[in-house]
């Protein structure tokens, strides 16, 4: 997945079929981990969320990262944190994918 919590890193994504839901691994070259998991929403967007997580002020915060698909094969990644009441705080990345 790039870059996150100021370093280098690498996502394993799987299905986990005893719940099944999608989830995601983000491990970086410092230690961090980030998990998320989720499915595809009615619209046809894929969605993991992170479990609640704390701040240095110990705010509860979640990660969220959609992957949202277009009629022209382009997929465009948000990446959100939210707040505790799954309200966005605040954009850590958006991007569009497309084919070659």
């Amino acid at each position: 997945m790039g870059r996150c919590f100021g370093s280098n890193g690498t996502s394993y994504n799987f299905f986990d079929a005893s719940d099944s839901t999608w989830n995601q691994v983000w491990v970086d070259n410092a230690g961090n981990v980030l998990r998320l998991k989720g499915n595809p929403n009615p619209e046809g967007a894929m969605v993991m969320t992170s479990e609640l997580l704390q701040n240095a002020e110990g705010q509860g915060y979640y990660h969220q990262i959609s992957w949202i698909p277009h009629d022209d094969g382009s997929v465009t990644q948000l990446w959100v944190t939210l707040n505790e009441k799954m309200e966005v705080a605040s954009t850590l990345f958006q991007g569009v994918y497309k084919k070659k």
